[in-house]
């Protein structure tokens, strides 16, 4: 496992129920607020090598959950 995996799976463990806390309140249900969260932490991990401190993570995390919660434009 690369260093890389191993921080995002810590990430994923340390912060999912809060952005899972928070994708509920911006979505209309919880099988929504999974989708987002995913989609939150996907965004999340292809920028989480330019992060280091707890706030960059606390700030990457919550503008790829609004993000993710944004409606598409058509």
């Amino acid at each position: 496992m690369n260093a890389t995996h191993s921080r995002f799976d810590r990430l994923v463990a340390s912060y999912y129920p809060a952005v899972f806390r928070l994708a509920v309140k911006f979505s209309r249900s919880p099988d929504e607020a999974v989708l987002l969260t995913r989609r939150a932490f996907e965004r999340a991990a292809r920028q989480l090598p330019r992060f280091r401190s707890a706030d960059e993570i606390n700030f990457l995390l919550l503008t790829s959950l609004t993000g993710a919660a944004a409606p598409k434009a058509a």
